[in-house]
């Protein structure tokens, strides 16, 4: 997986969340897409205007579900205590995201 795309993932989460209109998306929300495998079409739609992921090709949008889904199994339950987020999905998708990007460069380094 690109870390450069992932970052630009974060940033665009990041500006979404600092419109201020998306305060009504949950974590529960968020983790049913990602559990659904259409994270990414989801956030295309429902962030219309606010977000630009056309960097973010097919395959990779699918690689990118894979290993957010497998933080959600791993770690459901556990938002609060291990990322600090209980409220919002965006914010949840920027800590998860982060989370892809620290394991990513682990293995680079191994």
């Amino acid at each position: 997986m690109k870390l450069l795309w992932v970052t630009y993932f974060i940033l665009n989460i990041n500006a979404a969340i600092d419109t201020g209109k998306y305060q009504d998306i949950s974590v529960e929300e968020v983790e049913d897409h990602i559990d659904g495998g259409d994270l990414i079409p989801y956030l295309r739609e429902r962030l219309e205007g606010d977000l630009d992921l056309t960097f973010i090709k097919e395959q990779d949008s699918e690689e990118l579900n894979a290993k957010l889904n497998d933080i959600l199994v791993a770690q459901r339950g556990n938002e609060r205590s291990k990322w600090g987020i209980e409220n919002s999905g965006l914010c949840l998708l920027v800590a998860w995201a982060n989370e892809i990007m620290q394991r990513e460069a682990g293995q680079q380094v191994a």
